[in-house]
């Protein structure tokens, strides 16, 4: 079954993890923030070592694994909030937040053909002027 909701991110540190990206055998840390500083207890710190048991390119497959009890899965808000909704998942750590750093590149991607489509070659230059002096510090690639 699903777990319930816990008071400390320190419950995670012996739960079966389902983790976004490549396989990793050293412990990853994790900080994570009360959502609300003034509710959350003093003494309860949000720093906690855990171990993936599953890695995955795909995160609906995660999310899928997790639905049937195989562990928690660490995914966005916005990826989870219908199953969350429907009570198909439960947020482990209710007054918990991990803020995690979105990345600093933006990738336009296409199919490996010689030329990209004019529709797609539009897009790119579109979100290249949206933005302008916002841009990460690497530019704007695209393949």
């Amino acid at each position: 079954g699903l777990l319930a909701p816990q008071d400390t991110p320190q419950a995670l540190a012996h739960t079966p993890l389902l983790l976004l990206g490549a396989s990793r055998d050293e412990p990853l840390r994790l900080r994570w923030l009360p959502r609300d500083p003034a509710g959350a207890a003093a003494a309860s710190d949000g720093l906690v070592d855990v171990q993936g048991q599953v890695f995955s390119d795909d995160l609906d497959s995660l999310v899928g694994l997790a639905r049937a009890g195989c562990g928690v899965v660490l995914a966005p808000d916005y990826s989870v909030r219908r199953q969350l909704a429907a009570g198909d998942l439960v947020d482990v750590l209710p007054r918990w937040q991990l803020p995690i750093p979105e990345g600093d590149c933006i990738q336009a991607l296409t199919l490996p053909t010689p030329l990209a489509p004019e529709s797609a070659r539009a897009f790119v230059k579109f979100v290249a002027a949206r933005l302008g002096a916002n841009a990460p510090e690497g530019g704007i690639s695209h393949a």
